[in-house]
């Protein structure tokens, strides 16, 4: 199934489009279209079957969403790890609104490693406080779970070495590095098999 979510400038709008929509029509069609207006840009999710009905809270809360940023949600079934790549201009609220569908899709997955990739944002413009913030709250996943954030870029690579050491109690696990190659090398992949389960394309 894939439900194509698109975003609309005003925050009531796309709430009522997507509930009213989705809880009525989720089950029926193989392909959902939301469209309440033609849009450069919309957020894909393929969510496995178990998984409609918590993206159907996670659709509610997504607003508006900033277009100079894309991202993607990706996972290996073989290797059970998971991959969120940002990729544009990462601001504070496009963050945020990415990281509440990613969160809503990892319920249920049964992972062992995951990477937040930074290579190809252009600029990193999420703030300390949020970082704080969000190294703070309990993670979705086992604390445990061995954690790669990808940050070839100073600043970013800054921002999220505050992250770490924030979160150093509740993600003990989790390291920054600059190369995919060299979160790979940690996690014990060589030959990724990644298949798309969210995507702002």
């Amino acid at each position: 199934m894939t439900l194509e979510l698109c975003v609309v400038p005003n925050g009531a709008s796309l709430r009522e489009s997507v509930l009213g929509n989705l809880f009525n029509l989720a089950h029926t069609y193989e392909r959902l279209i939301l469209t309440p207006e033609r849009r450069k840009r919309s957020v894909v999710l393929r969510p496995e079957p178990t998984q409609v009905l918590v993206l159907a809270g996670v659709a509610s809360s997504i607003l508006v969403y900033n277009q100079q940023m894309g991202f993607s949600f990706e996972v290996d079934d073989e290797q059970k790890t998971a991959r969120w790549s940002l990729t544009g201009e990462v601001t504070d609220a496009s963050f945020r609104e990415s990281l509440r569908i990613v969160n809503g899709i990892l319920v249920g997955l049964d992972l062992r490693g995951g990477i937040i990739d930074f290579t190809g944002a252009t600029s990193f413009g999420v703030s300390e406080d949020s970082l704080t913030q969000l190294a703070r709250t309990n993670p979705v996943l086992p604390r445990e779970m061995l954690r790669l954030i990808v940050a070839p870029e100073d600043h970013a690579f800054r921002m999220s070495r505050t992250f770490v050491e924030v979160s150093e109690v509740a993600r003990p696990n989790i390291f920054v590095v600059r190369s995919i190659d060299a979160a790979n090398h940690m996690l014990g992949i060589r030959s990724p098999q990644y298949r798309v389960l969210a995507s702002s394309d």
